[in-house]
């Protein structure tokens, strides 16, 4: 769907002119944000690349990186390095290497992500290959379309996450419960569980590689 054509449907829901455009599309931008970050969407799938040295433990991720970081090659090692599991753990990373400088020198081993960071031991200059789920891109002009999410599902999921966070504020003090807010709840929430079903999330991604290669990659 376009951004004109969500506005409109949530106008035509809430009809309430205290929420103006602005309101709406910012709204509208934090709904496909949340949903990205629920549920492992494939099309959002990036490879990227991070440049590491030896005098430090630690490199910016790419801007572009939002979550679900699922493999990380050696340029120099030409393989796969860490554990698949560890990099979304720092604590388990620090468990591994408790030395609180991280300074060990040598071939990289193990990475783990630690906020807008990847963090690895020990320290060497190396390129790392990296892939992760990417940030959807946000919607500003009014026919800019929504990427990722299945067209099938964009209204029911962006529309009553929006409407359910309106309602919420028009509710607010409302005596008794937040009817129409519960109601777009529920809506949305049936819409993200269909989201699920629709997309499987079971299996663990695999690094994406051209087939008529040979994986560089060994594990």
């Amino acid at each position: 769907m376009k951004l004109f054509e969500l506005e409109e449907s949530i106008g035509e829901i809430v009809q309430d002119s205290s929420f103006d455009g602005t309101q709406t599309r910012r709204l509208i931008n934090r709904a496909i944000q949340s949903i990205a970050g629920a549920v492992d969407l494939p099309e959002l799938v990036k490879t990227d690349t991070v440049l590491t040295t030896g005098s430090s433990s630690s490199a910016s991720l790419p801007a572009a990186y939002m979550k679900g970081l699922f493999f990380v090659g050696s340029a120099n090692q030409n393989r796969r390095i860490g554990d698949r599991i560890g990099y979304r753990s720092y604590n388990r990373f620090l468990r591994r290497w408790p030395d609180p400088a991280l300074d060990k020198a040598g071939p990289i081993v193990d990475v783990a992500v630690k906020g807008t960071s990847l963090v690895y031991q020990p320290c060497v200059a190396d390129t790392l290959t990296l892939q992760f789920y990417r940030k959807p891109a946000a919607l500003t002009g009014a026919s800019d379309s929504v990427e990722a999410i299945p067209a099938h599902l964009q209204e029911g999921l962006i529309v009553n996450f929006v409407c359910r966070e309106i309602y919420s504020r028009i509710e607010d003090g409302v005596e008794g419960k937040k009817v129409n807010t519960a109601y777009h709840a529920a809506l949305y929430n049936q819409a993200l569980s269909d989201l699920r079903d629709f997309i499987g999330q079971d299996d663990e991604p695999e690094y994406v590689q051209n087939e008529t290669e040979a994986d560089p990659w060994p594990r």
